[in-house]
């Protein structure tokens, strides 16, 4: 089982150890309404994982959410592909040192951007997120947050994923290539809304290097209503139509193939 809970093992010789193993470097550093879900073997692993404030903050509401299936006596069944999903959703530290490397390759070779800062995990790396109906009781929908590029297939050919009813953008006006598809991580995990994807056959360095040409030719801010992060609709050097999201402190958070790549397809 993913879920090896603390609460179920206390007072037993594996509870104790896991709580001794990880009560100072992990448990202080968060709210005790996070500590049920860091004592299992996937709350603690993703802990163990963070780099970043804002994976920090991610880990705390996946805590709070998982409090959520206990109170409400969630199955098993579905705790475990809650657990799945997150687990997932684990950069793995061989595919974290390739990101790394990208985003200091890219910035020796494009001095004029050092000071542009891009959130590349979110763009290279899928993060699952679990819907529930209102009781709790029943998975609504697998949601795809991010991953927005898979290296020369690397992920797919891993076996992390299988991409669903590819569609290619079109190429009329020598815009480079861009897709859109669902994913199936196996385990019926299956993410049905499509994302737009650049080119599995770009390097991450291309990527970075697109989204930041792409922001010198802003066509329309298409924020919406009431979102404190802004939206730009911007197209590159190589026609490629993207959407570029920008929080407070001037940070990209999100950048993406637009829907607007595959409007002459339809």
């Amino acid at each position: 089982m993913l879920t090896n809970l603390f609460t179920q093992a206390q007072g037993s010789v594996a509870g104790e150890m896991i709580k001794s193993g990880i009560a100072q470097t992990i448990l202080s550093q968060y709210p005790e309404q996070c500590h049920s879900f860091l004592l299992t073997d996937i709350g603690s692993k993703i802990a163990k994982s963070i780099k970043q404030d804002y994976e920090k903050k991610r880990l705390i509401n996946v805590a709070r959410q998982y409090n959520k299936l206990l109170a409400n006596q969630m199955s098993q069944e579905k705790i475990d592909i809650f657990c799945k999903c997150h687990e997932i959703s684990i950069v793995p530290d061989t595919v974290c040192s390739r990101i790394e490397q990208a985003s200091i390759n890219f910035y020796n070779n494009n001095n004029e951007y050092q000071d542009l800062k891009i959130q590349t995990k979110h763009i290279f790396y899928p993060n699952l997120k679990v819907k529930f109906n209102a009781d709790y009781q029943n998975i609504a929908r697998v949601e795809l947050n991010g991953f927005h590029h898979d290296e020369f297939a690397t992920l797919e050919g891993s076996g992390l994923f299988t991409f669903l009813n590819k569609v290619y953008g079109s190429t009329a006006f020598g815009a480079e290539e861009c897709f859109i598809a669902g994913l199936d991580f196996g385990d019926g995990i299956i993410v049905d809304k499509v994302k737009t994807f650049f080119s599995s056959n770009w390097s991450k360095e291309k990527v970075l290097e697109v989204i930041a040409n792409a922001l010198n030719n802003v066509i329309e801010d298409v924020t919406e209503l009431g979102n404190p992060n802004k939206k730009y609709l911007c197209r590159s050097a190589s026609k490629l139509f993207l959407e570029i999201i920008i929080d407070k402190n001037n940070s990209i958070i999100s950048a993406y193939p637009s829907m607007k790549n595959f409007q002459e397809l339809q």
